[in-house]
């Protein structure tokens, strides 16, 4: 194997690694987010709960976790929105966990249906689609051109260069999130 040869496959399993952890840790973000959500909704049930309980909670947040950009009173409603509109934690697990949060996000604000949420979610996926891209894809209403729904959602990586692989990688509410010297 010549030495070109030998780089370029090194190259393509290091790709192909830093997106699979970048997926890991993505879909551990998301899984958190949603226990947050469903923790803030519980809570919320027994004790009532309001926007001045939610900013409440995002400052103690921030000050146990003050790098973390993600526990803002915004991104907690948003995590709150997703356990209401996803009950199930495999759904979020399987349709959400292989997208970036702020594709989450515009699901849950621009779609109603869980049905159609799951749908983009999965073509997002398949297409590798960028945050931008879904929401043209959303607001098009691409759903109605291509009405033949499934459920079924194998989880598989984005295609490899597309806008997604990058914004996955490059997401910084994973890293900002959980920070690798705290692991160790």
């Amino acid at each position: 194997m010549s030495v070109d040869n030998f780089s370029s496959e090194l190259i393509q399993r290091i790709q192909t690694a830093r997106l699979s952890a970048a997926l890991a840790v993505n879909q551990e973000v998301i899984t958190l987010y949603w226990q947050i959500g469903k923790l803030i909704l519980e809570r919320e049930e027994q004790e009532g709960g309001d926007d001045e309980a939610i900013s409440e909670l995002s400052q103690d947040l921030t000050r146990r976790f003050p790098n973390t950009i993600s526990i803002s009173p915004k991104n907690l409603k948003y995590m709150k929105r997703m356990a209401a509109a996803y009950p199930d934690k495999k759904l979020v697990q399987h349709a959400l966990a292989h997208l970036p949060w702020e594709h989450t996000q515009s699901l849950i604000r621009k779609l109603d249906s869980q049905a159609q949420r799951i749908w983009y979610a999965r073509k997002a996926v398949e297409y590798g689609w960028s945050h931008n891209m879904l929401e043209i894809h959303i607001e098009s209403n691409r759903i109605a051109r291509e009405p033949q729904i499934d459920f079924d959602f194998e989880p598989t990586l984005p295609p490899e260069g597309s806008d997604l692989s990058r914004q996955l990688v490059q997401n910084q509410h994973s890293v900002n999130l959980i920070k690798l010297q705290e692991i160790a």
